[in-house]
């Protein structure tokens, strides 16, 4: 038995098992991910870091399946996003339109609580309901969600309903509240979003449908970030609404060059989204 040693501090026992699942998560076929599995860990030692078996597995699918390579750090991809740009708001809103929503980026002026204003990182709707979302997202895959923001995001939501109920000047009428984290939420949020019926969406979870990385993959909404683009490039190509691989691959090159990206680069890009788009799982 071998224990490896978690990005937040615990200890667990070794599930070979995950590596299959990764692997063939980012496109691998079963049998190289089952073989990709008995490699890595033939070469595990006790208090492995978790980061180290990710290393080993991503330079393992670069040299049998160069594809699923390209996909497997999807989530350090999430990670990467830049907080000074608020990508991971913009990316967030645009990922609810894929599920159907209009939706709005830190709408202005900000909508009028009965008590005070509120700064809200995504306005949702659909169906005539109106949600307000915020974002959280961390650099670090340990850093958890905690209790704090789902319990400030219910006393947004009721200042919200209560201005809206008086009529007050630039009030939403708010129907629901979420919380979005591209890492993980403690229990504690989990008790109270179920109770207080607030929508959580984390990596891996989802108190309603499915998880963010479920969406990403159902609809292939890939992060920039992703495919090598650089931060003052991402930067430039936010304003031109292109925060994804749909996006990029969906607007013609003339006006990805306003972003001041040479011929050259544009190719290269596509050609990186196509082998992910095109890869058959």
């Amino acid at each position: 038995m071998v224990i490896v040693l978690k990005g937040n501090g615990e200890r667990e026992e070794f599930n070979k098992g995950k590596v299959v699942v990764s692997c063939m998560r980012a496109g691998a076929p079963r049998e190289l991910a089952e073989r990709i599995a008995e490699k890595v860990e033939r070469k595990l030692y006790n208090g492995i870091p978790t980061k180290k078996i990710m290393s080993m597995v991503k330079q393992e699918l670069k040299k049998y399946d160069f594809k699923s390579y390209i996909k497997y750090p999807l989530k350090d991809a999430i990670a990467s996003l830049n907080p000074e740009m608020h990508e991971f708001e913009h990316y967030v809103s645009k990922l609810f339109t894929y599920l159907g929503y209009n939706t709005k980026r830190s709408p202005e002026p900000y909508p009028q609580g009965m008590c005070i204003e509120h700064e809200i990182d995504v306005v949702i709707e659909k169906d005539g309901k109106i949600g307000i979302a915020e974002c959280k997202h961390h650099y670090k895959d340990s850093t958890y969600t905690g209790l704090d923001p789902v319990m400030r995001q219910q006393a947004r939501l009721q200042d919200l309903q209560e201005a809206y109920k008086k009529s007050i000047k630039n009030s939403i009428n708010a129907t629901s509240a979420l919380v979005i984290t591209n890492t993980s939420f403690s229990l504690h949020a989990i008790k109270y979003a179920k109770c207080k019926n607030i929508y959580l969406l984390s990596w891996k979870y989802s108190n309603k449908n499915l998880s963010l990385r479920e969406i990403i993959e159902k609809y292939k909404a890939y992060p920039l970030t992703l495919f090598g683009l650089t931060i003052e490039e991402r930067k430039k190509l936010i304003p031109l609404n292109i925060l994804d691989s749909n996006d990029f691959i969906a607007t013609d090159p003339y006006t990805i060059k306003k972003a001041h990206l040479s011929t050259e680069r544009i190719n290269e890009i596509n050609e990186r989204i196509k082998q992910i788009l095109n890869n058959k799982r």
